[in-house]
């Protein structure tokens, strides 16, 4: 069972590998920014299915990516953490959560990006 789990986990981070070997963006600024509705940690919301954030993200848990509870609070109170995030699920990147790259999604529309960083950062 074990190897099928380490496989599954190699896999996933050799397909995540989109050559993208560019250094990220630097982190948003610090400001406190209100968020108007909190949301529980889940993994129901709709675009995650509809996208493969699930293949590597989970509410609550690290997988190969960062659980959306740690994203949130890394990036909490930044004045620009809804667009830096939706840019950053767009373009992908390396370096910011360690050596695993996040694979770009280069055909998800801007509006799509932008309603899940708002949902994950809605998440406390």
């Amino acid at each position: 069972m074990k190897n099928i789990i380490l496989l599954f986990l190699i896999a996933v981070i050799l397909f995540s590998c989109n050559g993208n070997n560019e250094p990220d963006e630097a982190a948003p600024t610090a400001e406190p920014q209100p968020m108007k509705e909190q949301a529980t940690a889940k993994d129901d919301f709709p675009l995650l299915a509809k996208y493969d954030c699930k293949t590597c993200h989970m509410a609550d848990e690290k997988l190969a990516g960062p659980s959306y509870k740690e994203i949130a609070a890394k990036y909490s109170g930044a004045d620009t953490a809804i667009k830096y995030l939706s840019v950053k699920i767009i373009k992908g990147g390396s370096g910011a959560w360690g050596e695993v790259p996040m694979t770009a999604h280069p055909n998800m529309p801007a509006e799509d990006a932008e309603q899940l960083a708002s949902y994950i950062m809605s998440i406390k």
